[in-house]
């Protein structure tokens, strides 16, 4: 309200690279190229846990709707999972072509799916989705859903709708100047949008699924 600062944070050894909030607010979790992940409780002046999450720059992370579970993925290709109660592994997912440059949660009648999208040396990517069966009990596993392919260049970010009867609509944006849109029923491209003169770097939907908003380089 006021735009002050309210609090600051001291413990990653390199830049911070994403950022996620629980959704009640208890606690804020960070990605690093230290190749760590932390999590921040409002009451501590530092990080109380430490994920060795990597073996490279973590480049993005995603909360599931429900906190439960979090998701990272790395410069070097390598998508995990985590059960945020116990900051433990859950599931590791095989690695992708090139640095993982976003990952995203969806809840779908009832299934769970995550998405990740990936940007290579040579500038192409792809994004991957896999449905994510189990619970914390007996374990998870990941299905392969769909490789979507439409971008000439790398995937740079990934939204997707925040609804849950809408929740199979995912947005991406790319280096190759384009958003387009997706549903993970089918794995088929819905539209593309072309009014970027450079990069999309990063895509958000409005909080009520009417509308999403990209940004550019």
């Amino acid at each position: 309200k006021t735009g002050k600062e309210e609090r600051k944070w001291v413990g990653h050894y390199g830049a911070i690279t994403s950022l996620a909030f629980a959704k009640n607010g208890s606690a804020l979790i960070s990605g690093s190229v230290d190749a760590q992940v932390k999590v921040w409780r409002a009451e501590q002046s530092s990080g109380h846990d430490v994920i060795q999450a990597h073996g490279d720059w973590v480049q993005t992370l995603a909360l599931h709707p429900k906190n439960q579970l979090l998701a990272t993925g790395a410069r070097d290709g390598s998508v995990k999972i985590w059960d945020t109660p116990t900051a433990k592994l859950v599931l590791k997912l095989p690695d992708l072509k090139g640095a993982v440059t976003a990952v995203a949660f969806s809840s779908h009648k009832d299934k769970l799916f995550l998405a990740a999208a990936t940007r290579d040396d040579k500038n192409e990517g792809a994004i991957k989705v896999w449905q994510i069966d189990g619970d914390a009990k007996q374990g998870y596993k990941a299905v392969d859903k769909h490789d979507l392919k439409g971008h000439a260049k790398g995937v740079t970010s990934l939204a997707f709708h925040p609804h849950d009867e809408n929740a199979n609509l995912l947005v991406s944006g790319s280096a190759d100047h384009t958003v387009k849109l997706w549903t993970i029923d089918t794995g088929k491209e819905k539209n593309t949008y072309k009014l970027h003169k450079d990069e999309v770097r990063c895509v958000a939907f409005t909080l009520d699924g009417r509308n999403f908003a990209s940004g550019g380089r």
